[in-house]
């Protein structure tokens, strides 16, 4: 079995962002519930009524000032050796791709994870859970700005792409890689349908 869009989470998660030195922020969606394992890689396997799942989520911010951020992600998440012993799987495994774009593709954000979490049942039934979550992340960012236009590209007729915009050209960033652990506490009753979580997460603990 299988599952295409996530469930409706009955609760707030809290999720910590280290950020690096130059103080850029990672990508952020409203709508968390769809992307559950961008948001803590303990959220891996954390679902009912099938062994998989695919989430996915577009965002197109800012359209109006023509310039838009346009972030993209695509994930999928599994439980491993499933055998219904407990509410919650042991061994999930997921892996999740991201794309980020802005300034008309000028900066390029793209970065792949693996992450794997394991849950241990705290009562007999295996309604309370606490599960450990490890996201590692390979990335890329490029810096293109000779898609931009500038004051030196401006004459009487307008903008004249042709002529140099004279600024530096980066290319591409030295790649990077990230390890982001999670922790998590589930509730889930499936008798009366409850479910409550509450979790923390530290992005970019590593500092690339």
């Amino acid at each position: 079995a299988y599952e295409i869009s996530t469930r409706d989470w009955s609760s707030d998660v809290c999720s910590s962002d280290l950020l690096s030195s130059d103080y850029a922020q990672d990508p952020h969606f409203t709508q968390a519930f769809s992307a559950p394992t961008l948001v803590n890689p303990s959220y891996t396997g954390v679902f009912d009524n099938s062994n998989y799942r695919f989430s996915s989520i577009h965002r197109q911010q800012w359209s109006g000032l023509g310039v838009p951020f346009i972030t993209s992600f695509v994930g999928f998440d599994a439980k491993l050796f499933d055998k219904n012993l407990y509410y919650q799987n042991p061994f999930n495994i997921g892996f999740n791709f991201l794309s980020d774009r802005t300034f008309k593709g000028a900066l390029k954000n793209n970065n792949g994870s693996l992450n794997l979490s394991y849950h241990v049942p705290l009562t007999k039934e295996g309604k309370h859970t606490i599960g450990l979550g490890l996201g590692i992340t390979y990335g890329s960012q490029r810096f293109d700005f000779s898609a931009l236009s500038t004051s030196s590209q401006f004459t009487s007729g307008g903008f004249d792409l042709t002529l140099p915009n004279f600024e530096n050209i980066i290319g591409n960033v030295r790649p990077y890689f990230l390890i982001n652990p999670g922790i998590l506490y589930t509730y889930n009753n499936r008798e009366d349908g409850t479910f409550f979580d509450f979790g923390f997460a530290v992005y970019n603990s590593n500092q690339p």
